[in-house]
């Protein structure tokens, strides 16, 4: 067990060596890592006592207040609260997933960053948005993705496909939740197709608006 004196920070493991040389410490099997704002579970972990660097070796959950973050490699700074994260990563917040080949996680401004493979998965809108880099603001409830985007959301008996340049969803202060839409925006649906230069639309009511020369075909019109 090590205890911190100057942020209550407490690491408990089954094994743990120490490097005098390296002022590195390396703890194995049920480790648990105990802060005032956030807890984290592994199974390997690196300590560096003057750095005060976090490296995650193996399956590791990071639990706090507004979140849950999974990774399988990694490492946390835990004096500026700053992490990055590998190996099957996401970030669960406020109903949301977020997942991609690495991912970048501010603590202290609720800022994330996602690159490659990107995924948004909104289990209470059924809404799947997929794309190459996303940018989570998560005090603002809010997140970008770009770089060939495509959005799926599934209703009953279909499923609305859009694909642009650049999604942003955000909730409002009523709990209001948009996405916007824009560049080359083309929509699908098994009754309904159109394409238009951007989109505005309400998942609160499932509005959708299209702007700059919107084209719909629907049946026979």
């Amino acid at each position: 067990v090590i205890r911190s004196t100057t942020d209550n920070t407490v690491l408990e493991s089954v094994r743990g060596d120490f490097n005098m040389g390296s002022s590195l410490f390396l703890f194995k099997k049920n480790v648990v890592l105990t802060n005032p704002e956030y807890v984290v579970k592994s199974d390997t972990l690196h300590y560096n006592t003057i750095s005060e660097v976090v490296t995650f070796l193996g399956p590791t959950t990071i639990i706090g207040d507004d979140n849950l973050i999974y990774c399988e490699n990694g490492w946390y700074d835990t004096n500026l609260d700053q992490s990055r994260y590998y190996s099957n990563a996401y970030i669960l917040t406020d109903g949301k997933r977020l997942q991609g080949d690495t991912l970048y996680y501010d603590r202290n401004t609720g800022f994330g960053k996602v690159d490659g493979n990107v995924q948004i998965i909104d289990t209470a809108e059924n809404l799947l948005v997929t794309g190459g880099h996303a940018r989570l603001f998560e005090k603002k409830d809010s997140a970008i993705v770009t770089d060939e985007s495509l959005l799926m959301q599934v209703f009953d008996t279909d499923t609305l496909f859009m694909h642009a340049d650049t999604f942003k969803v955000y909730r409002t202060e009523k709990g209001a939740q948009f996405l916007f839409a824009y560049y080359g925006v083309k929509i699908f649906k098994s009754d309904l197709q159109g394409s238009c230069d951007s989109i505005s639309y309400s998942l609160s009511d499932s509005t959708i608006k299209l702007y700059y020369n919107p084209v719909l075909w629907t049946l026979e019109n």
